[in-house]
């Protein structure tokens, strides 16, 4: 029996001393307990209470134990191993991009880390219908693509110091509305070697 259902048997009263409990059958098999009398469309069944009857006591399931919540095991940070470059309170050295070695179809071959730099649109001469360039009425180019190499890893840093000469000499002899970009690009790549294990080696070199 629900608690609704014990809270209902006290609520109908036929006198002091008694309750009264109405069983209603609908037609479709339901039941209803009510303090009220049926409707005449359902099958009826009256009970009747003394004042000091007491509801059963409901019987519920034990409650089930918590369990103590557990906090799960601090990762401890991995020690750092001890390295040169840390006792000499020097940072650890850095990874330089890959580096190519590029031949154009014509020209001096060079040094980049820029693929996209090896692509380039060659102006066409365009003419008109008569043959007369002066009449053309568009332009066209001729998509070129520089032969590249990657530089094998054993040469990467004498390949880098010759990169770095390259963009120092492109910045002199640039003029004034590229010199600013040739002077940028050689900046990074001198900070590039400064951050890596390459820096050593070019120190060393006369």
């Amino acid at each position: 029996m629900s608690l609704a259902l014990a809270g209902l048997l006290w609520t109908g009263s036929a006198g002091a001393g008694e309750t009264v409990i109405y069983r209603c059958t609908a037609a479709d098999g339901s039941i209803a307990l009510q303090s009220m009398p049926c409707p005449a469309s359902s099958h009826s069944q009256v009970r009747r209470l003394s004042a000091d009857y007491a509801p059963p006591a409901l019987s519920l399931p034990p409650a089930a134990p918590t369990q103590p919540a557990t906090t799960p095991p601090t990762a401890s940070a991995p020690e750092t191993p001890a390295a040169s470059s840390t006792a000499s309170g020097r940072a650890k050295p850095l990874p330089l991009p890959a580096l190519h070695h590029c031949q154009p179809r014509s020209g001096t071959a060079y040094y980049t880390d820029r693929l996209e730099e090896t692509v380039r649109c060659v102006p066409m001469r365009v003419t008109g219908l008569d043959g007369n360039p002066a009449t053309a009425a568009g332009q066209a180019c001729e998509v070129q693509r520089d032969r590249c190499q990657s530089v094998p890893e054993a040469d990467a840093c004498h390949a880098w110091g010759l990169y770095l000469k390259q963009s120092q000499q492109r910045f002199a002899s640039a003029p004034s509305r590229s010199s600013s970009q040739a002077d940028t690009q050689s900046a990074q790549i001198a900070a590039l070697l400064a951050g890596s294990h390459c820096s050593q080696a070019l120190d060393q070199k006369p």
